[in-house]
């Protein structure tokens, strides 16, 4: 028979054909609750509350021969400051008391209960009223600083909520993307090799170039998922290393000559000889490269891609340029295509399949390497569709 374990108040476990039932909270394993404890604290404000009443009345029968006849003055006084200690209750019944405080010690004839003027009662109503309006300000603030505290804390609980979650995101899409990576670059090579190999029936040959060509796709959205979850876990620091950037703007376009050839696009690249400079030439490659891929993907046939590395007027820095005679981005999606997995709506959008992480991995990397400073800045231009980059400033090498 299995006997059922306690693990804080709970049955863990019951024999088969009982049920589980807590533990009994009698007797010496009563715990206490913090309900007692609010009461007495509530009970002890409202005592509070009802002190500056008497206080106000054995200090103004003290001096009242100094500051007569000004009996209210210091009653509203105490009105005010019972009500915000002892509550709404306390701030009545502090209001009433020292009405009949006033109208029998202060009210002339002074002692008794006789009314020679009628005025006074006009004077002890508006001192009713007052008391009256201070405690229920004084409750209302009260319950609206209640309501503000519990919607503070349940925003920083769901902030926490979020965060856990958008962590548990991270760690899912680097662990499946690690998961998919390796037998897919497995397929990869494999597929490539029997496509350089000569095949006569062209029908397997397409088949083989087809089952390489979609999972070069593949490993290329792996790897895209993978640097957007080292990019929002902070684990990319740039390393920077003087080179030629002319060369590496030319060995980038390299990789697309083929595709914009076999679209009947024109690709131009637009760079000087030599231009030396101190970049991270991995990332700053990654940029490239995402930026020319999103420009050929949505350039129809027939269009032109430019491809530019200048300096600026100032010398003090690079600039990289990605244009295209595409359609372009509405003005008022062009900041929704930074968002991680989102492409802008429209019909050319929905004719190219894709994960919508390039513009926001190529942004995320120009921040990351250039900083703070103006350099690093992605910023885009309404027509034609232009990209442009600030690599961080220019340094001459040594």
């Amino acid at each position: 028979m299995t006997t059922g374990a306690r693990f804080e108040g709970v049955i863990v476990g019951a024999p088969r054909g009982e049920t589980a039932t807590p533990p009994s909270t009698t007797g010496g394993e009563r715990r206490s609750t913090g309900a007692p404890r609010v009461s007495r604290v509530g009970m002890l404000r409202f005592l509070l509350g009802l002190l500056p009443v008497p206080i106000t009345l054995a200090f103004q029968l003290a001096f009242w021969t100094a500051i007569r006849p000004f009996g209210l003055f210091l009653f509203v006084q105490a009105a005010y400051f019972s009500s915000w200690i002892g509550g709404l209750y306390a701030g009545l019944l502090s209001t009433i008391a020292g009405a009949l405080m006033i109208f029998y010690f202060f009210v002339p004839p002074e002692r008794t209960w006789a009314v020679q003027e009628p005025r006074h009662f006009a004077v002890l109503a508006l001192f009713i009223v007052l008391g009256v309006i201070i405690s229920i300000f004084h409750e209302r603030f009260r319950r609206a600083t209640r309501l503000l505290e519990s919607a503070k804390d349940e925003v920083g609980r769901l902030y926490e909520k979020a965060k856990q979650v958008d962590e548990l995101k991270t760690r899912l899409f680097a662990g499946v993307s690690h998961e998919l990576r390796t037998p897919l670059t497995l397929v990869v090579g494999p597929a490539e090799r029997l496509a350089a190999t000569p095949i006569e029936d062209l029908r397997v040959r397409r088949d083989v170039e087809l089952i390489a060509r979609n999972a070069r796709t593949l490993v290329h959205y792996v790897d895209d998922l993978l640097e957007i979850t080292r990019l929002e876990a902070r684990s990319v620091e740039p390393e920077y290393e003087t080179i030629d950037l002319s060369g590496l703007t030319r060995f980038v376009a390299s990789h697309f000559e083929l595709a914009a050839r076999a679209k009947g696009m024109t690709l131009v690249v637009d760079a000087p000889a030599s231009l030396q400079a101190q970049v991270d030439p991995a990332k700053i490659r990654r940029v490239l490269l995402n930026l020319v891929s999103n420009a050929l993907k949505f350039t129809p046939e027939g269009g032109r891609v430019r491809l530019a590395l200048r300096e600026d007027d100032e010398r003090a820095h690079v600039l990289f340029e990605v244009a295209d005679s595409g359609p372009g981005i509405p003005p008022e999606q062009r900041e929704s295509v930074f968002n991680a997995y989102l492409q802008h709506a429209g019909r050319t959008a929905r004719r190219h399949a894709g994960t919508g992480l390039g513009l926001p991995i190529a942004r995320e990397l120009v921040v990351r390497t250039a900083g703070a400073s103006r350099s690093g800045w992605l910023r885009k231009v309404e027509r034609p569709s232009w990209w442009t980059c600030h690599a961080p400033p220019r340094q001459e090498p040594r």
